[in-house]
């Protein structure tokens, strides 16, 4: 879910920014109401649509009754997995791309930008050696800081949709007051959190070098 939601943030919020206009506030439009969409209300209106009314899609679970081997396995968890993943990308895709929109709007009025339009860059161009490796510092940053809600889940969605994950484990822990899973759980996601940081600096340092880790 993680990867469509920079996909969509990075490639809309450039795009937008660059292009204004009415296709701009209607990408703004639509940030705003993945932003303000409860994860919960989605989840169960796309459960009681595409599920129960149409019958497309599973309930919940991550496989069916039948046994599957191999490549069936797969196909049959993901074919389980589009009702959550498109819940967790609508929702988190919003006020990425707000940010990303913004940081281009900034990275247009550079000079930089101005004697590159002035010289006749076009704007795919312009876009693939301007905009875009100076976009890569901060989305390096957001991935490391993301790293937690990509390995530890969402508390909400696994119980909706019945999914075995660090989330529910979490959910049904606290409900039996089992606090050694609880603490562990919490350790986990400061582990992950300080790792996630650790790797961003890392990367930053390799992929520009005026960045220097202070000691």
């Amino acid at each position: 879910a993680m990867v469509f939601v920079f996909w969509i943030a990075i490639r809309w919020g450039v795009k937008s920014a660059m292009r204004g206009g009415r296709y701009e506030e209607s990408v703004k439009q639509l940030s705003l109401l993945s932003y303000a969409t409860p994860s919960f209300y989605l989840a169960l209106l796309l459960v009681l649509f595409f599920a129960l009314k149409l019958g497309w899609f599973p309930i919940s679970g991550l496989e069916g009754f039948e046994p599957r081997e191999g490549i069936a396995y797969y196909l049959d968890m993901a074919y389980h997995l589009v009702l959550p993943i498109s819940v967790m990308v609508f929702v988190g895709f919003g006020s990425l791309l707000l940010y990303i929109r913004s940081l281009t709007r900034d990275i247009l009025k550079s000079d930089y930008i101005f004697f590159a339009r002035a010289r006749g860059v076009e704007e795919a161009q312009l876009r693939k050696i301007y905009i875009l490796p100076n976009l890569k510092p901060f989305i390096i940053t957001i991935l490391g800081l993301s790293l937690p809600g990509i390995l530890g889940g969402s508390v909400i969605l696994e119980q909706i949709f019945s999914i075995d994950g660090m989330g529910l484990l979490f959910y049904q822990s606290a409900l039996s007051r089992d606090y050694p899973v609880i603490m562990g759980i919490l350790i986990i996601g400061a582990f992950l959190t300080l790792l996630g940081n650790v790797v961003a600096d890392l990367v930053l340092l390799k992929i520009n070098p005026h960045y220097r880790i202070s000691t």
